[in-house]
């Protein structure tokens, strides 16, 4: 630790890292310092009383604190071993920290019960405030829906059972969108045929055959003739060119925004003069803030943003072949979403003001998942955090609330209390796994949901917990808890401001 004459910390040093890691988005915790109790006994031959290290790691917190993107994560004293000086230093410090907690932070309360087994069990409680008469957002019904990559269509084994499954998953989700994207759609053109038709889907299959890319402006000559066949059997598409434009290079092709622009104003064009088309287009599909991803996007909305209807761009929280089981659940992984959400927003808002911002594509992990853990219990964390606040079931009637609630901690229960909303029953769903975190199957309050005979959805039945307003919630499950009966204000006149 590089200290000042008076015997103060100095910061400078320490500065440069924590400005180093912020901009690389590293997710690191952070200490000051090692045995600080200990070291008049080296060969540095110095001390440093607990008051004056208290005083420094009120210092560190601050620096935390003013650097964006950064993880506020601080321990210590990393005193040694109890001894009677390691424990004076360490409650002086702990003192001193924790007040200084306590004056910066939201902290939840902490109660300790012993239940009859005589074994310690540690819940967490929170309060909850729910504003029932403010709208903060408001989402369309196809705000949740569905993507299919070419890989999947191309390369799954499907047959009347697996194609039935994937039917009924769609329609729980209903009104939504499927897209069909994925590297492999850069490299896919369209082709009718004439007297096949899919029993099941209701819809003519297509044969698809692959060609290479060429630099320079688009050809629509494939795409005219998709188009035309959607038109002329009233099929409702939306449309979007391209996938991830600014992540090419991997392929050996280079497209640039401007050159980009132009196509969809091409695209655009084309819509407007077949008639019986929906005339709707997003774009541009970049990956999340990484890279190029940002510069391109506002390249791209300068010259193109007059021909979008949303601005679509994709987000993974990690690679399926870097992440670890731990990273699917802690809040320094979740926590990065709100990052790059703010980061594209400022962009949009700048160079695309109005127009809808859309996921066009995401998931868990990217590179096809991570493998024995995103298609697992535990990848619903990421999800969930993922829909957030914007979770919609139709199960309720309208002025009714929906609370999504995840307890991230491995080892305590979290006790909610909801405040501001009546003492009304509530229907609780919880969902937990068959086994560890890592079990494919999941229970919803304690049943294990599966389709029924014939693929049908499994119900959905809730727990009513009378007249309550508290809820506790299980160490690493997730739930939602519904109040049927609120009559919240805000989604009331909501629902009466809709066209």
């Amino acid at each position: 630790m590089k200290r000042f004459k008076d015997g103060s910390w100095d910061p400078s040093n320490a500065l440069r890292i924590m400005t180093y890691v912020a901009k690389r988005r590293y997710q690191f915790g952070w200490q000051l310092g090692n045995e600080p109790n200990h070291l008049q006994l080296l060969p540095f031959g110095f001390a440093i009383s607990p008051e004056q290290l208290a005083k420094d790691f009120k210092k560190v917190r601050t620096l935390l604190a003013q650097i964006h993107g950064i993880n506020n994560f601080l321990v210590g004293p990393d005193v040694t071993q109890p001894r009677l000086a390691a424990i004076l230093s360490f409650i002086i410090i702990a003192v001193v920290i924790m007040r200084f907690f306590m004056d910066s932070r939201d902290f939840s309360r902490v109660n300790f019960h012993a239940p009859l087994s005589g074994q310690a069990k540690v819940i967490v409680t929170k309060i909850v405030n729910i504003k029932m008469r403010e709208e903060i957002a408001r989402i369309e019904e196809h705000f949740v829906s569905i993507c299919l990559t070419w890989r999947t269509i191309l390369e799954w084994n499907f047959n009347y059972t697996t194609e039935k499954r994937i039917i009924t998953l769609m329609k729980a989700l209903s009104p939504a969108y499927v897209r069909i994207g994925g590297d492999r759609s850069q490299f896919v053109l369209f082709q009718a045929v004439k007297g096949k038709e899919n029993k099941l889907l209701g819809i003519k299959t297509f044969n698809i055959s692959g060609e290479e890319f060429v630099n320079g402006s688009w050809d629509p000559s494939n795409a005219l003739k998709i188009i035309k066949y959607v038109a002329e059997r009233g099929y409702k598409f939306k449309w979007e060119l391209g996938n991830e434009p600014n992540h090419l290079r991997r392929f050996g092709v280079t497209i640039p925004p401007e050159q980009l622009a132009e196509d969809f104003k091409q695209l655009r064009g084309l819509l407007s003069t077949i008639p019986g088309v929906h005339n709707f287009l997003v774009g541009p599909d970049v990956t999340q803030p990484r890279g190029n991803a940002m510069g391109y996007l506002q390249r791209f909305l300068k010259k193109g943003s007059s021909s979008l209807d949303a601005v679509t761009w994709h987000h993974y929280y990690v690679r399926g072949e870097h992440c670890s089981l731990p990273q699917f659940y802690v809040p320094q992984t979740l926590d990065t979403l709100l990052r790059d959400i703010k980061e594209v927003d400022e962009v949009i808002s700048q160079y695309a003001p109005g127009l809808p911002r859309w996921f066009g594509e995401t998931a868990s992990v990217s590179g096809g998942g991570a493998d024995g853990i995103s298609g697992r219990f535990v990848a619903g964390f990421m999800w969930l955090n993922k829909l957030g606040m914007a979770a919609q079931h139709g199960l309720y009637k309208r002025g009714a609330i929906t609370l999504m609630a995840m307890n991230l901690h491995p080892e305590r229960e979290a006790n909610l209390t909801l405040k501001d909303i009546p003492d009304h029953d509530i229907d609780e769903f919880l969902f937990t796994p068959d086994g560890d975190i890592t079990s494919r199957r999941i229970k919803l309050n304690g049943k294990v949901l599966e389709m029924g005979p014939g693929s049908f959805f499994p119900t959905f039945q809730p727990i009513r917990i009378p007249r309550a307003n508290q809820v506790i919630l299980p160490p690493l499950t997730y739930a939602f808890y519904v109040v049927p009966e609120a009559n919240a204000k805000a989604c009331l006149e909501s629902t009466k401001k809709r066209p």
